[in-house]
């Protein structure tokens, strides 16, 4: 009795084998035909060969794209202060400024392509010296008096080859375009109101969700181009209508 039982057990034991064995033979066998077809057996995609020679096109992290528009209802903007140094490269040949950024004409030299960009609310100020080099300034809205006197006074302190004999201020509406005036004529009163300034004065009302204002000057020319383009992911503001 215990023979039989024994055999009967080998037996069982066999077939398990055999099972075991066609299943794997199947495995291999999958696994080699997902291969073939460019994924492998792990479920793991199998880079494919670029036919053509040519490397797969990426975008470059430092290119600031369209940010999607995203309408939100009683956003409230944070009061930031500028920059505590002046830029120190250009983007693409610009010196290129977003919000609380600025340059001076120590860095700027004529020629120079000078720009503020995804500009909405903010103002921006652009201080002529003799040789029309400008010193650019983004001053992010509700902060704009403060950082402007800032501004000004460390103007005053860097000399004659910064000093303004012109200034062009691009601004939400009169208000604010007056109130940086009078901040500058504080510190540079020998500029007249009436003839050293030039207002660039723009309607935030007149942008769509996902558009802003770009300002653009080369120095040397003392002439600022007012564009619309649509808000950059390098925009410290939120996307959409603010």
């Amino acid at each position: 009795m215990r023979l039989i039982n024994f055999i009967v057990a080998l037996s069982g034991v066999a077939i398990v084998a055999s099972e075991l064995q066609t299943l794997s033979n199947r495995n291999v066998a999958a696994g080699e035909a997902y291969e073939a077809q460019g994924v492998s057996s792990t479920n793991h995609l199998v880079p494919r060969v670029n036919t053509q020679g040519k490397e797969p096109t990426t975008t470059p992290q430092n290119i600031c794209k369209p940010a999607k528009a995203r309408r939100s209802k009683g956003h409230r903007l944070t009061q930031r202060a500028l920059k505590p140094s002046q830029l120190s490269a250009k983007t693409d040949g610009t010196w290129l400024l977003y919000e609380e950024e600025w340059v001076t004409a120590v860095k700027v030299k004529m020629h120079d392509k000078v720009a503020a960009t995804d500009v909405s609310r903010c103002t921006v100020a652009f201080f002529w010296n003799k040789d029309n080099v400008p010193s650019a300034y983004h001053f992010f809205c509700g902060n704009e008096v403060k950082d402007a006197t800032k501004a000004v006074a460390d103007l005053a302190e860097m000399g004659s080859k910064v000093e303004p004999v012109h200034v062009t201020i691009a601004a939400d509406g009169p208000e604010k375009y007056n109130e940086i005036v009078d901040v500058i004529r504080k510190e540079f009163q020998d500029l007249d109101r009436n003839g050293d300034f030039t207002p660039l004065i723009y309607h935030k009302e007149r942008l769509e969700a996902d558009e802003r204002y770009r300002y653009d000057a080369v120095a040397g020319s003392r002439s600022v181009r007012e564009s619309k383009i649509l808000q950059s992911e390098c925009s410290r503001q939120n996307p959409g209508k603010i």
